[in-house]
């Protein structure tokens, strides 16, 4: 089935909005942290084996856990990493979901403004675009992949929120058994309230820092004493932050029910029907954690070679401004122009560009589009510009339409690009291997990344959601024997548009426009976007039951003797269930400009770069009188500036207007013949015209401006058998379990609609996917798989064991071995190959130290961690190894075919030479050149669809041959790249009760995690086989763009190569950000009596280790490149410092009175944390640190 859903605004009304006016915010923190105990005290029968709630817990100390098969267990029996967190220490913390939780927990990390690292993805270019969406998904486990999020043990993709979670249990590493499917890193379950039979009120305000507001009120009355309970909640969490205008906006409502009748409970019975329902949505413009992209630097650089002849490694342009219609040409009557080229002809002769500047690059992603022009950060859209000339209906000599100017040169605008494309640009040591990064500010005098956020209101995200749990709970014999069936039904919905996609700050660089007048923001500083990345909608539904049944036998309940004390107890149980995900996701284009504009550029379909709107937002002053970017304190955008519906447009009319014959004779300014066909003074000239725009969130629009949709489907049936035993008066607990999973998956992309499809031909827009009901559906039969995983664990209580009872203090030891799979939907690799599923196995070896009395515990767990086959983003630019082709393509037909326009033989002509006549590597038309890169490309694509049939049917690439036409690919459904990854460590957890008013507790993970076979094998072969074509022909000098643009393997280089050369040498390497130690503690001392009974003061300390942050290059023996892994760049170490305090007290209603002050990272700095190096160690990419916050809470208990 497939099902269509987007929504009308970003915004969007909710039923919670009254709550707002007064709320509580960014949660703040300082309590401690538990481990996963061993308690053997006190077990509350009342409560169902199915169930787990406060009542058992002794503070931040958990004494039992529900596992996947949902019946009870103690911690102290469990052989798995498993930490729970107790209610009271998410009071204490202040914490309310996985961003302001898991740094104080071992092994994990979190992203966002309170986590301790960024999850940014790509380790040459950072990118933190896919976390906006997400915040709670931006984990990682143990240096591996992030983990799943579970709500109530059923998959999830609704977030936690602490105003109705009493517990999250935390697995670190797979297991399958007792958390069920989900990813191997590890699983986070958020454990949701039940109503209860007392009748309770709780209203709760926090006010913190920056205006943050969080308001949250929940009630709980009996209908029908002990038999019937209902549970209502709502919270409003308006979150504002450090970075303005950022904000997180938060509305939910949760309503529970219990019912419990007493004529089917009683005589060994329990029986009870429960369930719960969340509505819930996030409307937010999240902070920024990178700073921008460093594009502005280089202005104030002087440009040239150094005294040897070498570029420098410090790029520059030296405030220079360039003519967009000069800047390309190659072929010159004198020097002066032409500075995108390295070598240029003179009068005939070749030479080295003395005004070469290798830093010059593209205007930002602006690729010929108009370009919608704002002056100032807040104001109004000022004017939309042409700048690449479309001269559609120019004649010709004859008087024929010709669309082209013979004196008019090539033009496009330019900016300064990044330091990347400088190194590969000049060259520099390695550059083939990725080695250098993009640059991001540090200097927050240049722009305060601190406190402005560079989008101002113009990105955003969204989600919506509705929850539905349901559980039935039947045991009989007194709890021995029993079943549970639950029900999860959940339809989320996400989204979010951006701006400044690339984050940079650039500068324009050019002197004129493309009319040849004066550009009046010239060496002014910029942010753009063309909105055709960022943007994005999905609908993830998600339908389970479980059925799980249990049957217990005591031998000690029947006799007392030794025997029966050997046997001890042992449990069994069964699980049924099923999973049923389905998933609509599409990125789309924000804008793009009515069909009437195509007819103005040529170009048919809406998605071609000329047709595709681009926006430039000037943020400062011209920078000519400036030494330097510092102290220019530059603006961030002030106000929402979205694209108008209508747009009055510069461009050039090709009217004839002139009483002239077009074939007469005309002598050109410079004293050339030619004819009157190509004097722009015999046309209208450059005027105005009004054009539609079209905003893909209005009405329907959406539909046509999908860029890729992708639907998924998958469905999990498993079967799960569990044995424990507890032997030897309860000494040695035994766990023994088996899964199978049985999984039928289906994906559809949706194709696109080209010029000869019949959408087209009808006269509709070219260039979106088809979304139609009827074409977007599954087609193909479903993926079935079968798994099966197993897992054990013993735990001996050497201290309980016969003979032992003299040891001084308590001792546990455990051996646990586990295995899960990450159920995906069907995914696919570059060759569209079925991926086996992610899997991941641990063996966790653990010892347990505890005093007699229980008042001091230690936990020590060796682990080693594997997960294979998962979802990897480490390697930018993976959309090229499927697009290059057709690029290639396209561009060896202009050059063979001498193609003006387009890329038909419609397009033939004889106007656009520098187009279609190929240069060779010394900046001169060569036509044996030409004619040898073009035949070696055709054998390069006749090799591909020879050997790799697979490659061409799986990105949609026709056959070659024929007329020439417009190649290009889409991704295949489902397409996967992947990465395997090893972590070994070791975990320490700690709790002390020093008296009964000190409380002191704290763990540390050591942890050395590294990647492997990132890209997964495909990968590797279909790199060595372009590698192959590319060193040993001369295939790769296809020029794409122009005959003077870049060779197609340079660009394959630039754009991906480079980039996954980095990450072969990066093999067995650190994962990124790695700390390899990290230690959480947390004290609280409380008053009982006297004059300051109920007060409680605690603070927390979290350390993170240097993290190693590259490698210096090293050349080997035989000449290879590697890296010198004895003597890693390091980064700063981590040190963060809370404080809290509470006082409670009962006031004479009744009513309990709680009021909270949290300050964390107290001895904040605004020193940013580096991410990434230079070859050379210089820092390249940048963390924002947290900085300090607080927060005061009042609680009211009725």
């Amino acid at each position: 089935m497939t099902r269509k859903t987007h929504p009308n605004s970003v915004r969007s009304r909710s039923i919670m909005r009254g709550i707002g006016s007064v709320s509580l915010g960014a949660a703040l923190i300082a309590p401690s942290l538990l481990l996963a105990q061993e308690d053997e005290e006190e077990e509350v029968f009342e409560l169902s084996p199915f169930t787990v709630d406060g009542s058992q817990d002794e503070g931040y100390r958990a004494t039992s856990t529900l596992a996947g098969s949902r019946i009870r267990t103690d911690l102290k029996d469990v052989g798995a990493a498993v930490t729970v967190i107790t209610k009271e220490f998410l009071d204490d913390l202040g914490a309310v979901d996985n961003e302001t939780l898991l740094a104080y927990t071992p092994s994990m990390e979190v992203g966002g403004t309170h986590g301790n690292f960024s999850g940014a993805s790509g380790d040459s270019n950072l990118s933190e675009r896919d976390t906006f969406n997400n915040p709670n998904g931006n984990t990682r486990v143990r240096g591996l992949a992030r983990a799943d999020n579970t709500r109530n043990f059923f998959l999830s993709d609704v977030p936690w929120d602490g105003y109705v979670v009493d517990r999250v249990d935390m697995s670190r590493g797979p297991s399958a058994i007792l958390f069920g499917l989900g990813s191997p890193a590890g699983v986070i379950n958020a454990t949701t309230q039940d109503a209860n039979f007392s009748d309770e009120k709780k209203l709760e305000l926090k006010f913190s820092k920056y205006g943050s507001m969080r308001a949250m009120a929940r009630t709980n009355f009996v209908l029908i004493e002990d038999q019937l309970a209902a549970k209502v909640a709502v919270v409003s969490d308006r979150q504002k932050f450090r970075q303005d205008p950022a904000f997180d906006d938060r509305e939910r409502i949760y309503l529970a029910a219990k019912w419990k009748p007493n004529f089917l409970n009683g005589d060994g019975k329990r029986f009870s029907l429960k369930g719960n329902f969340e509505h819930g949505n996030v409307r937010s413009n999240r902070p920024r954690v990178l700073t921008p992209k460093d594009h502005i630097t280089p202005f104030f650089n002087p440009v040239g070679r150094d005294e040897d002849g070498n570029y420098p490694a410090t790029p520059g342009v030296g405030k220079g401004v360039f003519d967009p219609a000069l800047v390309r040409l190659g072929e010159l009557d004198e020097l002066g122009h032409g500075q995108l080229n390295k070598e240029v002809n003179v009068n005939g002769e070749d030479m080295l560009n003395p005004y070469w500047t290798p830093v010059l690059g593209n205007y930002a992603q602006l690729f010929g589009g108009p370009l919608f022009v704002y002056d100032t950060p807040g104001g109004g859209l000022d004017r939309v510009l042409i700048t690449e000339p479309h001269f559609r209906g120019a004649l010709g000599p004859d008087g024929e339409v010709d669309d082209a100017f013979d004196n008019y040169p090539y033009t496009r605008m330019t900016s300064i690009g990044g330091y990347g494309g400088y190194a590969n640009n000049v060259q520099l040591p390695g550059y083939e291997f990725g080695l250098y990064k993009d640059y991001h500010l540090s200097d927050p005098s240049i722009f305060n990344f601190y406190n402005k956020l560079i989008d101002g209101p113009n990105k955003n995200e969204w989600s919506d959601w509705d929850a539905l749990n349901l559980s039935l709970e039947q045991t009989f014999l007194n709890d021995k024997v029993g079943f549970e069936i639950s029900y999860y039904d959940q339809q989320y919905t996400e989204g979010r548009v951006s701006l400044s996609t690339k984050d940079a700050i650039y500068v324009d660089t050019n002197s004129h426009l493309a009319d040849g007048s004066v550009n009046p923001n010239a060496g002014r500083p910029f942010i753009s976007d063309a909105f055709q990345s960022g943007n994005r909608f999905a609908t993830k539904d998600r339908d389970s039951y479980r059925i799980t049944a249990f049957a217990e036998y005591d031998f000690r309940d029947h006799s007392e003797g030794w025997l029966a004390r050997i046997f001890g107890k042992h449990r069994v149980n069964a699980v049924k269930s099923e999973e049923n995900v389905f998933t609509d996701t599409r990125s789309f284009h924000r804008y793009r400009m009515e069909e009437a504009y195509y007819e103005y550029t040529g170009a048919v379909r809406w998605s071609d770069n000329a047709n595709q709107p681009n926006t430039t937002h000037y943020i400062g002053p011209a920078l000519f009188d400036y030494d330097s970017a510092a102290g220019l304190n530059l603006s961030n955008l002030t106000g929402m500036q979205l694209l108008p519906s209508t747009a009055d447009v510069r461009y050039f009319d090709t009217t004839w207007t002139a009483n002239v014959d077009p074939g007469a004779e005309w002598i050109t300014p410079d004293g050339d013949v030619s004819t009157q066909s190509e004097n722009w003074d015999n046309y209208a000239g450059w005027t105005t015209r009004s054009f539609g725009v079209v905003d893909a969130l209005q009405g329907d629009n959406m539909d046509t401006m999908t860029g890729n949709a992708n639907l998924s489907e998958l469905t999990v049936q498993s079967e799960v058998a569990v044995w424990q035993g507890w032997f030897l008066n309860d000494s040695i607990v035994g766990m023994y379990g088996v899964r199978t999973d049985d999984t039928s998956s289906n994906v559809f992309g949706a194709p696109r609609i080209e010029p000869d499809s019949p959408e087209a031909i009808a006269g509709g827009p070219v260039g979106f996917v088809d979304v139609s009901p009827e074409v977007y559906r599954f087609t193909a039969d479903p993926r079935e798989d079968s798994k099966s995983s197993t897992s054990y664990s013993i735990v001996t209580h050497v201290d309980a064991l016969p003979g032992m009872d003299w040891l001084p203090v308590n001792v546990s030891l455990s051996y646990n071995e586990s295995e899960n799979f990450q159920p995906a939907a069907s995914r696919v690799d570059m060759f569209g190959h079925p991926l086996d599923v992610p899997t991941g196995d641990t063996v966790d070896k653990a010892i347990s130290i505890s005093t007699k009395d229980r008042k001091y515990s230690l936990k020590i767990t060796d682990y080693e961690t594997t997960s294979n086959l998962s979802n990897s983003s480490y390697i930018p630019g993976t959309w090229m190894v499927g697009r290059f082709v057709a690029w290639g393509e396209n561009w060896a037909n202009v050059h063979q075919y001498n193609i003006d326009n387009g890329w038909t033989l419609a397009g033939v002509g004889d106007k656009k030479a520098w187009r279609w006549n190929m240069k060779n590597p010394d900046g001169i038309f060569d036509q044996e050149f030409e004619d040898k890169a073009i035949a070696d490309w055709r054998d390069f694509v006749d090799a591909i669809h020879t050997e790799f049939p697979d490659y061409t049917e799986a990105w949609s690439l026709d056959d070659p041959g024929g007329e020439p036409k417009f190649y290009h690919t889409i991704d295949p459904a489902g397409l996967t790249y992947t990465q395997d990854a090893v972590s070994k460590g070791r975990e320490y957890e700690f709790h002390a009760r020093i008296n009964d008013n000190w409380n002191l507790t704290f763990n540390a993970a050591q942890t050395h995690a590294v990647r492997k076979n990132v890209g997964g094998e495909a990968m590797i072969e279909w790199v060595a086989f372009v590698d192959k074509w590319f060193n040993e022909t001369n295939a790769g000098d296809i020029r794409i763009w122009s005959g003077g643009g870049p060779s197609i393997k340079q660009t394959w280089q630039s754009a991906f190569r480079s980039n996954y050369a980095l990450t072969e040498l990066l093999e067995s390497t650190a994962s990124s950000e790695l700390r390899e130690w990290r230690f959480n503690a947390v004290t609280r001392y409380g008053f009982k009596d006297g004059r300051l009974k109920g007060l409680n003061i605690g603070g927390a300390v979290r350390w993170g280790d240097d993290p190693i942050l590259g490698y210096a290059p090293i050349e080997t023996e035989d000449g290879s490149l590697s890296y010198d892994l004895d003597n890693p760049y390091m980064g700063p170490d981590d040190t963060q410092i809370d404080f809290f305090t509470n006082y409670t007290k009962k006031l004479k209603n009744g009513t309990r009175w709680k009021m909270q002050l949290n300050i964390r990272n107290l001895f904040a700095d605004d020193k940013l944390i580096p991410l990434s190096v230079q070859p050379d160690g210089t820092p390249a990419g940048f963390r924002i640190p947290s900085d300090r916050t607080w927060s005061i809470t009042n609680t009211f208990d009725f």
